[in-house]
C-alpha cells in the first residue's frame, strides 16, 4: 500500500517546491510576463503559456503537436522575503482536470447507486472502483506523455527569476 501512495503522488498528485531569488515580487512578475504567452491565443511563439498576475502565476508548456489536458500545470506564488522573494511552486494537474474528475466520479457513482436503490442489482464494488480506475489511468497516461514538462517548467521559472531551490534540487 505504501508503494501505491508514493507512486500516486509522483504520477498525478501535486508536488511543492520553494525557490528563493534576490528580486522583489514586482520584479519577478515583470520578468515573467513578457516570457509567457496567453492560454487563449494558439498562435503564440512563447514556450510557456498561462497567466501572470501580481505575485501569482499559472503556467503550462505550450503544446505543438497534440492536446494533453492532463499535462502538469505550475502554480506559483511570489512572496516577499528579507533577502528578496520566496517563490512557492505547486506542480500538478490543473483546476479544469480536477473539476472534470469530480463531475466524472459523481456521474459514474450515481450510475452505480441507482441500480442498488432499485434493488435490481446487489452491491458490486467494481461499479464504484471502475470510474476511479479509469480516471487514474487517464491522468497517468497524460502525465507519462507530458514530455518532461515538470522539469521544463521549474527550470523556466528558476532561470527567468535567477532563483535557487530551497533544501535541494528543483527537479521534479
Amino acid at each position: 500500500m505504501n508503494w501505491l501512495r508514493t507512486h500516486w503522488i509522483w504520477l498525478v498528485g501535486p508536488r511543492d517546491f520553494t525557490l528563493t531569488t534576490s528580486l522583489n515580487p514586482a520584479a519577478c512578475t515583470a520578468r515573467l510576463k513578457p516570457q509567457v504567452g496567453s492560454w487563449m491565443w494558439p498562435l503564440t511563439d512563447a514556450a510557456v503559456v498561462g497567466w501572470v498576475g501580481d505575485g501569482e502565476a499559472r503556467l503550462r508548456r505550450r503544446l505543438t503537436v497534440w492536446r494533453n489536458d492532463f499535462r502538469p500545470e505550475l502554480h506559483l506564488m511570489v512572496l516577499p522575503d528579507s533577502a528578496g522573494s520566496r517563490v512557492r511552486c505547486r506542480l500538478g494537474l490543473g483546476r479544469g482536470v480536477w473539476m472534470f474528475a469530480v463531475v466524472w466520479v459523481a456521474v459514474m457513482s450515481l450510475g452505480g447507486i441507482l441500480p442498488m436503490a432499485s434493488h435490481t442489482l446487489g452491491f458490486r464494488a467494481a461499479e464504484f472502483a471502475a470510474p476511479l480506475a479509469f480516471l487514474y489511468l487517464l491522468a497517468l497516461v497524460g502525465r507519462l506523455t507530458s514530455r518532461d514538462d515538470d522539469r521544463f517548467l521549474l527550470r523556466f521559472v528558476a532561470n527567468r527569476l535567477d532563483a535557487t531551490p530551497v533544501g535541494g534540487r528543483a527537479d521534479a
